[in-house]
């Protein structure tokens, strides 16, 4: 017999799991091979069958850190099983299992005496033990500390063949039963937990995921453009070939980016838009439903259909303007016509029939129109017989309110009144004037006069008023009467202020006030408005003193008073040119309205001035508004020469003597 070296066996068994390794890897390739687990059992129990020594807590195992424990007598002793199911995988449907792991971490307790090891190692198929037995019968437990053992591996199936069913099941698990073969100490075996993990192939599952998105999420407008967003993703496990496209039922634009292949898991984004039509506001909402195309070995993939809604703001909306003719009236039997304007001002298209309400009139009528688009009217029409009592009461209001209807709700238009007012017996008539029609000063007086004029057909006594907004002394002339389309003419006036020259205008309203016996009888409103001359101006006075000279030598003195005459602030510096003298002004920078200063200069006469008989010269002053200049009108100054006649005495001579 030839004796095989320890040394040997070793080798052989080395080349025996290389080899194996190798075969795992050219048959179970990385790329398509996927691992589940490791899964902790749901469901821990002791069962029999085998061996006489109950598991304490099994359910124990279910739990890390927490040990099912089994008391295994010496000289022997089998435990029962402790079996562990319910790990929960949820391997695909056509999957190919490749390999089953378990691992167990225990340990025991107890004598230090070795001899405590596996007795069986199987797994549990449809609640029934099968396969191979893997238990290590030869290796003891480790004493004092956890150690994991690892049975099976990642292409080991236990003997079995096994279906994704199988181990989907909540009935698949492992059983581990224990031995003692110390012969005289008993052990304590203790299990942690147990964990499983499954290696599996899936099988080729092409698949192509749409997620769909709409921006903006609402509309309110024809014209308005929806873009869509379509995330198109390869849900699958194998790759996906182009071109890849998306159809949409209501987008005629759809475009996707040129990509050869999306990889598991890749995606690129398409896109699409889609322009709102009347029917969409109509109809309130849009929805399109998208899918995306792409092929897996020439064979189309189609993704899921999504659909997105984007939601229209509806306004139905009806607008009422009405009009009435005449708009006055004097005599019972009187007929007023009125006029409806009913406009859809709104987004949505409006139902009929449309109809116009009017609290006064009886007849109103609406042409037949089956639908108002959006800003299309119609006009409806309606018309009221004056009465007495419309005379007495001096004028008709009536309101009126359009209706329509949008999807069956009614659509009311807004209420729009009209007064048509009465010429009655008794009337005043206030025609405001002013005068001025501008004014550019603080303190400027705009006089005002009212014309009153018994506008009706009876007389009016006084005492005869008018009562003005803005004004506090109107006066109207002593008037015990004033029979029909006489008048009298009252007066009011108002002093301007900055503020009014700030404001750029004064309106005021004013109203004239009678008797018809005893009953007061007020005229219209009349406004007026008076504009504001808003601008710069300078004005130069000049004053020489003294006024007249004599003889060469005399010294006039000339004062220059320069007076902001405009109604805004003029800025310095401020300067008066003379055409004989040069002028001196004080550093002033600025002039408020109104305010002045005084610039001064001298002339000494001389022999020409005196054969002249005057001095005369003329001055402009100069200042700055919004950099600016702004000049006076010139002013002119002569200055006389005085004559002195000297009387001699006249001596008579006697020629007697």
């Amino acid at each position: 017999m030839k004796t095989i070296s320890r040394k040997n066996i070793h080798w052989q068994i080395a080349t025996i799991i290389i080899i194996l390794v190798l075969l795992v890897t050219l048959f179970v390739s990385p790329a398509s091979a996927h691992s589940l687990g490791p899964n902790l059992p749901g469901a821990g129990v002791n069962l029999t069958g085998i061996g006489t020594v109950a598991w304490s807590d099994p359910g124990y195992i279910t739990i890390v850190g927490s040990d099912a424990t089994a008391s295994v007598t010496s000289g022997g002793g089998i435990t029962n099983y402790l079996l562990g199911t319910q790990f929960g995988f949820a391997i695909p449907s056509g999957s190919i299992i490749n390999g089953i792991t378990v691992e167990i971490y225990r340990r025991t307790v107890g004598n230090p005496n070795p001899e405590l090891r596996d007795y069986e190692v199987k797994l549990v198929k449809g609640g029934t033990i099968v396969g191979d037995n893997k238990a290590d019968t030869t290796t003891d437990w480790p004493h004092g500390g956890y150690a994991m053992v690892t049975y099976g591996g990642p292409a080991d199936k236990w003997g079995e063949t096994w279906s994704v069913d199988d181990i989907n099941s909540s009935e698949f698990g492992v059983v581990l039963a224990v031995i003692n073969q110390n012969a005289t100490n008993d052990k304590s075996a203790r299990v942690d937990y147990m964990q499983i993990t499954v290696e599996y192939t899936p099988a080729d599952n092409p698949d192509l995921t749409l997620f769909k998105t709409a921006t903006p999420t609402t509309y309110d407008t024809v014209g308005d453009v929806i873009g869509y967003s379509f995330l198109l993703t390869n849900n699958g496990n194998v790759t996906l070939d182009g071109p890849f496209t998306v159809t949409d039922d209501q987008a005629e634009d759809e475009s996707c980016p040129a990509t050869d292949s999306l990889a598991p898991a890749a995606s690129i984004t398409c896109t699409a838009s889609y322009t709102i039509s009347q029917a969409d506001l109509d109809a309130g909402s849009v929805t399109n439903t998208g899918q995306g195309q792409a092929f897996f070995d020439a064979t189309p993939v189609d993704s899921n259909q999504d659909s997105e809604t984007v939601t229209a703001n509806q306004n139905p909306a009806l607008s009422l303007v009405k009009t009435a003719t005449p708009t006055t009236y004097d005599t019972v039997g009187d007929v007023i016509g009125y006029s409806f304007e009913l406009s859809n001002s709104g987004n949505v298209t409006l139902s009929g029939p449309f109809t116009v309400t009017d609290d006064k009139a009886t007849d109103e009528s609406c042409p037949v129109t089956a639908s108002l688009a959006p800003g299309a009217s119609i006009t409806c029409d309606a018309s009221y017989t004056i009465t007495q009592a419309d005379l007495d009461a001096g004028s008709v209001t009536n309101t009126a309110q359009g209706h329509g209807t949008f999807d069956v709700a009614p659509v009311d238009s807004n209420q729009d009144s009209e007064t048509v007012t009465a010429s009655q017996g008794q009337a005043l008539t206030l025609v405001k004037t002013a005068t001025p029609q501008t004014y550019d000063s603080v303190g400027d007086v705009i006089g005002y006069s009212f014309l009153l004029t018994n506008s009706g057909s009876v007389t009016l006594s006084g005492l005869f008023t008018v009562t003005d907004d803005k004004t506090t002394d109107e006066s109207c002339p002593a008037t015990v009467s004033l029979a029909p389309g006489a008048s009298i003419t009252c007066t009011a006036s108002y002093t301007t202020t900055q503020a009014d020259l700030d404001t750029g205008s004064v309106t005021n309203t004013a109203q004239g006030h009678g008797y018809d016996d005893a009953t007061p009888v007020n005229s219209n409103q009349d406004s007026e408005t008076v504009n504001a001359t808003q601008e710069s101006g300078l004005t130069l006075v000049k004053t020489p003193t003294p006024n007249t000279f004599f003889i060469m030598g005399d010294v006039i003195d000339y004062s220059y008073e320069l007076t902001n005459s405009g109604n805004v602030t003029l800025d310095g510096p401020f300067t008066v040119v003379d055409d004989m003298v040069t002028v001196t002004c004080p550093g002033t920078t600025s002039l408020a309205p109104g305010a002045s200063i005084s610039c001064t200069a001298s002339y000494t006469i001389v022999i020409d001035d005196i054969i002249a008989g005057s001095v005369r010269n003329t001055a402009t002053g100069a200042g700055f508004f919004g950099g600016n200049m702004v000049t006076s009108a010139p002013d002119e100054v002569t200055v006389n020469r005085v004559s002195v006649l000297i009387f001699l005495p006249v001596v008579t001579r006697d020629n007697t003597e």
